[in-house]
């Protein structure tokens, strides 16, 4: 059996940097302001003068927790899908597949939750990003992609170790001949 062609190789490339791409667009998207809240600290100040208030950000922290930590997984996803081979590298490629789930799924939800308005009950939303959620569903979609392909092609891509495995079984010298049983003196 010969190596990977040179298509697998191709493919294991571009699926390794879909993910590293969409674990990136993941990390920057959990580490923005998704919305800006302005609270009263004297209570309802309407009918003073000076009026204290304090402006506080929520990210995906506090929107979505389990968004913020998927950008992790994905990292680790990679070196996971790098490091192994056959089944463990489909379990990894599957557990990519949940981490894009998850957060395509919390971005999304987020997204429409910050349209409606029904985020944050104390205080007064001053701004809305909604690129940041956006942006995490976005590479959840990207690491789903890169995950099933894993799930679906990562068999045939190559592997670490694989130049140092040898495909014949005759022993490499006379060690490792009499370590099989066969005496490296008769011909």
């Amino acid at each position: 059996m010969s190596g990977p062609s040179r298509s697998a190789t191709r493919q294991y490339v571009v699926v390794l940097m879909t993910i590293v791409a969409g674990s990136a667009l993941a990390w920057w998207a959990a580490s923005g302001a998704w919305i800006v809240v302005e609270e009263s600290l004297l209570g309802d100040a309407q009918g003073s003068l000076a009026q204290a208030v304090s402006q506080q950000t929520l990210g995906a922290s506090a929107l979505a927790p389990a968004a913020a930590a998927m950008p992790i997984v994905g990292f680790a996803g990679v070196a996971g899908i790098i490091g192994s081979r056959g089944i463990i590298r489909r379990l990894v490629g599957l557990l990519v597949v949940l981490a894009g789930l998850v957060l395509a799924w919390s971005g999304a939800q987020a997204a429409l939750s910050l349209q409606v308005g029904e985020v944050v009950s104390a205080g007064e939303i001053v701004s809305v990003g909604l690129a940041f959620p956006i942006a995490a569903a976005v590479a959840g979609l990207a690491l789903i992609a890169g995950g099933a392909a894993v799930v679906l092609r990562g068999h045939l891509w190559p592997h670490l170790g694989a130049n140092y495995e040898r495909s014949t079984n005759r022993p490499r010298d006379a060690w490792e001949a009499m370590d099989h049983g066969v005496d490296p003196t008769a011909d």
